[in-house]
């Protein structure tokens, strides 16, 4: 058996192998718990795992981010998976620290067990009482939507008061004004891996954890 894991979670696949044509391989929703138990090690079965880590695509985002000097950062964790959770908060973490900023894990990444409007909204009316974030990083397009929203409810424009970057790559996101940044997956990179896996180049219990290129759009600029 062959199974694409786009980081396990969170990331819609029906878009990806549409564009990609590719047939007979497909990891729903439903799937996704085999997936965990599969990589905590509850069973192990003869398949290849191609991967899309977002804490690659998390690192990117803070490197450009902080490179135009943002460090009011943040980035809402709704209903993840603690493993996947962690990476991304390692990402923040990491990202911040190397501009001299200390993480605080309750404002960079608020973190809820469930994914609703109404939950991501608390989040960042909770943030802006602190401190104003200057930039946002969202991991879906329903996520970016709320967003969205509270950003219009404050008046604010992007990314002329606020940044945006979306980890992900969504059909949705191509209608929205500004140009989203956001990530391309490797559609190519992921069709030769399993290219080699199918002739025997590669070991059938070997993740092959990648990124993704990353799309500038027009929502990143220098914090006002």
């Amino acid at each position: 058996a062959v199974l694409i894991v786009l980081d396990t979670m969170g990331v819609p696949l029906a878009p990806l192998f549409a564009s990609a044509g590719i047939a007979g391989v497909a990891l729903g929703f439903g799937a996704q718990s085999i997936v965990r138990d599969t990589l905590s090690g509850f069973f192990i079965l003869p398949i290849t795992v191609v991967a899309v880590k977002s804490s690659l695509l998390a690192d990117e985002a803070m490197r450009r981010m902080t490179a135009l000097g943002h460090r009011q950062i943040l980035l809402p964790l709704c209903d993840r998976p603690a493993p996947f959770a962690a990476g991304l908060k390692d990402s923040v973490k990491n990202g911040l620290e190397r501009v001299g900023v200390t993480y605080v894990p309750s404002y960079h990444t608020p973190e809820s067990p469930y994914q609703r409007p109404e939950v991501i909204w608390r989040m960042l009316e909770s943030a802006f009482k602190r401190k104003p974030p200057t930039a946002i990083i969202v991991l879906d397009w329903k996520e970016f939507v709320t967003v969205s929203c509270f950003l219009s409810h404050l008046g604010l424009r992007i990314p002329d008061d606020i940044s945006v970057v979306l980890l992900n790559e969504q059909m949705e996101a191509e209608w929205f004004v500004p140009k989203l940044a956001c990530f391309r997956f490797p559609v190519g990179k992921i069709a030769l891996a399993l290219a080699h896996w199918a002739e025997g180049k590669e070991s059938a219990r070997n993740p092959k954890p990648m990124s993704a290129d990353f799309d500038a759009g027009d929502s990143l600029a220098p914090p006002p």
